[in-house]
This record gives C-alpha cells, sequence and structure tokens, in this order.
C-alpha cells in the first residue's frame, strides 16, 4: 500500500508515491515518457529494508510547474524542493536509484546533500557529457528556437533520424526509439519541456567524482554495451575514480530498466558496507 503526496512550493508541484516499510529510506527517479508506476513490481523486494518515496519527475504524472517564464530548473531550486521533501518526513539519510534521465535529479543533489547520501544506482545515467541529440536541441537559444520548430514540423526530425541511420551515426535500435518518442503531439510536448527545463541538472563527471570521494556514498552504474544514448566512457570513468561497480549488460537503452531486477542492485541496495 502507498499514499499519493506531493510538495508544492511556488510554481511548483513535485508528485510523489510513498510507500512505508524499513527504516531506511530509497528515492527512485523514473526516465523520460515514464511515471512512478514503472518502479511498482521493484518496490516491494526492498520494502523490509526502506521505507521508498517514487517520483514522478516534472512534466510526466501529477508533478507539474504552474509558471515556466525561466525556461529551466536550476540546481539550486531542485535542492530546495527537495529540503522541503526532506523536511516532511524527517529525512536525513537516504539512497537514490535513477533510470536515464533521472540521473540528473539525484547527481544535481550531490553539491549539497553529499554526506546525507549513502548509496545511489544509476541505471543508463544521462547528464554526463551530453549525448548528440541533446547537445543539439538545448545547447543555446538558438538551437532550443530550431529544436522546438522542428518538433512542431515532425517530418524534418524524422529526415535527420533517417539521414543519421543511412550514414550509420546511429544504429536501428536506437532509430526506433528515436521515432517513437517523437510520435505524437504530447510526446513532442514532453520531450521539449523534459530537455529544455532540465539542462542544468548536471555536473561535470569531474565534479561529480571529486563529491563522491569526498563523502561516504557508494555508487553503482549500470549501462547497455550498444546504448548509443548515453556517455558509457565517463560513466566508467565515474565508476573507476570513486571505486564504484560499474556493469555492462546486453540490453539497448529502452530495456535498461529492466536492470533494476538483477540481483546485484538488490544486494547493492540493502548490503552492510
Amino acid at each position: 500500500m502507498h499514499t499519493n503526496e506531493k510538495i508544492i512550493l511556488e510554481q511548483y508541484q513535485l508528485s510523489y508515491k510513498l510507500y512505508k516499510g524499513g527504516e531506511r529510506y530509497l528515492f527512485l527517479f523514473h526516465g523520460f515518457g515514464q511515471t512512478s508506476d514503472v518502479f511498482d513490481s521493484f518496490i516491494p523486494s526492498v520494502l523490509p529494508e526502506y521505507t521508498v518515496i517514487s517520483i514522478d519527475l516534472f512534466f510526466h504524472g501529477e508533478s507539474t510547474i504552474h509558471d515556466m517564464h525561466q525556461n529551466f530548473i536550476s540546481i539550486d531550486t531542485w535542492n530546495v524542493i527537495f529540503d522541503e521533501l526532506l523536511k516532511k518526513h524527517s529525512i536525513s539519510f537516504f539512497s537514490m536509484l535513477s533510470f536515464s534521465i533521472g540521473a540528473r535529479f539525484i547527481v544535481s543533489l550531490f553539491e549539497q546533500k553529499c554526506n546525507m547520501i549513502d548509496r545511489i544506482v544509476l541505471i543508463a545515467p544521462d547528464g554526463f557529457g551530453n549525448t548528440f541529440w541533446f547537445s543539439v536541441a538545448t545547447a543555446t537559444s538558438i538551437n532550443r528556437f530550431i529544436f522546438r520548430y522542428s518538433l512542431a514540423n515532425p517530418a524534418s526530425i524524422r529526415f535527420f533520424v533517417n539521414l543519421f541511420y543511412f550514414l550509420r551515426l546511429i544504429d536501428g535500435v536506437t532509430k526506433r526509439f528515436l521515432e517513437k518518442t517523437i510520435s505524437t503531439d504530447e510526446q513532442r510536448q514532453k520531450i521539449y519541456n523534459t530537455w529544455v527545463y532540465l539542462r542544468k541538472l548536471k555536473l561535470p563527471a569531474i565534479d561529480f567524482i571529486k563529491q563522491i570521494n569526498s563523502c561516504t556514498a557508494l555508487i553503482m552504474c549500470l549501462v547497455g554495451k550498444d546504448d548509443q544514448l548515453v556517455a558509457k566512457q565517463k560513466i566508467y570513468d565515474i565508476c573507476i575514480e570513486t571505486d564504484g561497480l560499474y556493469i555492462e549488460l546486453d540490453y539497448t537503452h529502452s530495456k535498461m530498466l529492466q536492470a533494476i531486477d538483477r540481483p546485484e542492485v538488490k544486494e547493492f541496495l540493502i548490503s552492510d558496507r
């Protein structure tokens, strides 16, 4: 059983599900196009150890931004919102798990909350050295204007997807994933809002490494061998430099969340140090 909760701070509404269980706390952050429901089958496996808070990312589920005059969420703003959640439930020490773009919400907490973090699991994490697609879409105001125009005229995006596939810059799996991502008006608006408004939620890999090494947080990263949507080399370097666990799996990006059911993940989360 769970309760539906929310934090409202100025124009931001952060919605989440609270599953009461063990004494430790685990925050879950899903990927693009998903909601907190995506973790429903996983949560019972960790409830004996953890009380779980499964969060809807902004522009997903019930989490919204009512006034978007500022076209990004800053790291400071996200930390203030998260502080309200911690205060509401009297949480002082916690672990986190994310998939894909959800990693941005975890990474952006490290500068201000490193000593409150026990361990993190990053599955196919986005945000460590932007991928080609993210960089092209969000790097400058001109890029973002072109990105918005292209989403309003999806034939142009399909043209470039097909061109990059023809030039072998992307594989067939990535091509199908991108085509699915822009398949409807709702999906195109969601991808614009998500990519543009979350673009500031990131740390350079070198700074993230310094933050982890300055505290006691443990890290596990899982990536797909053929995943063209994440910066695998930087993720590998992060794990090497922080004594983290790095696992490569024979999954595509869209299938990587299946890694959450691997025994290594549960063992990492519930093990003693």
